[in-house]
């Protein structure tokens, strides 16, 4: 069995003046009573070998974060990943988050020729905004119910290793507005899935005394895919479309030494 638990602090972001919060923010504490934003972790799980040089486990966890800062969005459009216009500035919003969920996990280890791990998780994540009566919670905009990912790394030779991985998971959630004169209910849906492929090569010179030092070359998103993470509707859709999706494409390439003493 392995067992965690954890409780962390750190400073909120604030506003600079009327700036906006994606160009500039800065850590600092707020006027009112409250202060250092809190986390609160904790996990438990437990690990099987088996045959193979395998190695099963399952981990159960869950945290809760008091007083989440949301700069850059405004209050009705806040998680909602739409670029719906706001009515009022949310200024310093807070929050507070929840998540939990389960991972099981099955690897071999590096040591090994071929090695690699399979993992999947299923997890949930929530945030509660307001106060009082007004109290709302919604699906964090960090929410994935799903995650997986697989990864295999093979040895070529004395010098060489080759890997890759994929990961998926469930799209951003997304709140839909209603209409204004309430004949059209707000609807909560989700982003389509989204998955990438990342490859890795390393070539390793083994020195004297046990050091070493090896080149290593990755390619992130190697499959070029567009991960969708926020919805327009009206003039900032797509032309013939009511709301569509708009994303960013990232592959990053790199290349590095690693060395051992």
């Amino acid at each position: 069995m392995i067992a965690a638990a954890g409780l962390a602090h750190q400073y909120p972001l604030l506003r600079v003046g009327a700036a906006p919060a994606t160009a500039i923010s800065v850590p600092g504490f707020w006027s009112d009573g409250r202060h250092l934003q809190s986390a609160r972790q904790a996990s438990l799980g437990a690990e099987w070998l088996l045959p193979g040089a395998f190695t099963a486990g399952a981990t159960g966890f869950a945290s809760r974060t008091r007083d989440l800062t949301d700069l850059p969005r405004t209050c009705n459009a806040m998680r909602t990943m739409t670029t719906e216009e706001a009515t009022r500035d949310c200024g310093d919003a807070r929050s507070t988050g929840v998540a939990y969920g389960i991972e099981l996990a099955l690897r071999r280890p590096l040591t090994e020729r071929l090695a690699g791990w399979l993992s999947y998780t299923l997890s949930h994540a929530t945030e509660r905004y307001g106060a009082g009566t007004t109290t709302t919670a919604r699906a964090s905009a960090f929410d994935r119910t799903h995650v997986g990912s697989a990864a295999l790394a093979y040895q070529l030779s004395a010098g060489w290793r080759t890997g890759a991985r994929i990961v998926a998971y469930s799209g951003v959630p997304l709140l839909l507005p209603g209409s204004a004169d309430g004949t059209v209910a707000a609807r909560a849906l989700r982003q389509p899935w989204f998955h990438r492929v990342d490859l890795r090569g390393e070539h390793r010179w083994n020195l004297a005394q046990g050091r070493s030092i090896s080149l290593v070359l990755d390619l992130l998103n190697a499959t070029f895919r567009r991960e969708r993470i926020k919805t327009g509707c009206g003039p900032d859709a797509e032309p013939g479309a009511l709301c569509s999706g708009h994303g960013s494409l990232f592959v990053v390439p790199s290349a590095g030494l690693e060395a051992s003493f």
